[in-house]
């Protein structure tokens, strides 16, 4: 990971990111920033392979929709705008 990109993460979410295993599972708390550690991982990953799919597997819809929006934020895309087929004309 570039050290420009690695200024908004902790080390240990810097180290998470640099394992390329095909599957990892972490076993954590609340708040230690997993999800903003993840979703930058997901993110980066999806713009450098022309938008390859992840999948976040957590237990309620808040934890999805949370990981949605920092994954969001990585890319710089709002995850509260409508889709297209939803604007008004």
């Amino acid at each position: 990971m570039p050290d420009s990109d690695s200024t908004a993460l902790l080390p240990y979410q810097v180290r998470w990111i640099s394992d390329h295993a095909p599957g990892k599972v972490w076993e954590k708390s609340r708040r230690i920033g997993a999800t903003w550690g993840e979703s930058a991982d997901a993110s980066l990953d999806a713009s450098a392979s022309n938008g390859r799919d992840w999948w976040y597997i957590g237990y309620n819809q808040e934890m999805a929709l949370e990981f949605i929006e920092a994954a969001a934020g990585w890319t710089g895309v709002s995850a509260r705008r409508p889709p297209p087929s939803s604007r008004p004309s």
